[in-house]
C-alpha cells in the first residue's frame, strides 16, 4: 500500500488467520541524506489511519543524525522524526552501542538505520556482522505477534434425555390446540 507523502517507503500489512490476533503493520522508509524536510509526523499520522492495526514496526535508512542516537547533533530533519516518534508512541527499539553503518576515512560510525515499534510486545533488533559489501550492517528484526484472547460466554448444556422424558410424558399436540 502506498501513503500520500513524499518519503519513500513500502508498506505492508500482515493479517493474521485468527480472529483473536491484529494485524500486524511493518513499514520500510528511506530517507536520503540530502532530502532535508520530511513530514514523518504526517507519514505516521496517515499510516494510523490506513491500517487496522495499532501493532506498527517502522524501519528504514533514515539518515536523520539526532544526539538521542548516538550522534553528535540535532538539525532539523532530524529534530522532526525524533519529535514525530515521541508524540505517536513510538519507541526505539535499535541498540545504539551497535552501529548500523560502517565508518571510513572523513566519518565515524553511526546509526543511520533506526527501528521504531508501537504497541508491539515482542520485537527484537539485531545488527549482524554481515555487510556484504555495503557501508551499513544487515538489520535482524523479528516480531512475534501478541495473542488478544476474547472472553466468550458461559456455555449451557442441554439435557436432551430430560427434554426428551418431559415432552414424552407432558403436552402433546391435541393438548396445545385445546
Amino acid at each position: 500500500m502506498q501513503l500520500k507523502t513524499d518519503i519513500e517507503h513500502i508498506v505492508v500489512e500482515i493479517i493474521p488467520t485468527r480472529k483473536t490476533q491484529q494485524s500486524l503493520c511493518l513499514a520500510n522508509l528511506y530517507s536520503p541524506p540530502l532530502e532535508q524536510l520530511h513530514q514523518y509526523d504526517h507519514f505516521v499520522h496517515e499510516l494510523r489511519q490506513m491500517v487496522n492495526s495499532n501493532e506498527q514496526v517502522l524501519f528504514g535508512d533514515f539518515n536523520a543524525p539526532h544526539v538521542a542516537w548516538g550522534y553528535q547533533c540535532t538539525i532539523k530533519k532530524r529534530a522532526r522524526l525524533h519529535d514525530a516518534a515521541r508524540q505517536h508512541g513510538l519507541m526505539l527499539m535499535n541498540d545504539l552501542l551497535d552501529p548500523t553503518r560502517v565508518s571510513n576515512s572523513v566519518s565515524r560510525d553511526t546509526n543511520p538505520d533506526l527501528m521504531f515499534a508501537r504497541d508491539v510486545q515482542n520485537a527484537t533488533w539485531t545488527r549482524l556482522p554481515d555487510t556484504l559489501g555495503s557501508d551499513h550492517h544487515i538489520i535482524h528484526i523479528e516480531v512475534e505477534q501478541a495473542h488478544h484472547s476474547f472472553k466468550t460466554g458461559k456455555a449451557r448444556l442441554t439435557y436432551w434425555t430430560a427434554n426428551k422424558n418431559y415432552l414424552d410424558g407432558g403436552s402433546t399436540t391435541q393438548d396445545i390446540e385445546a
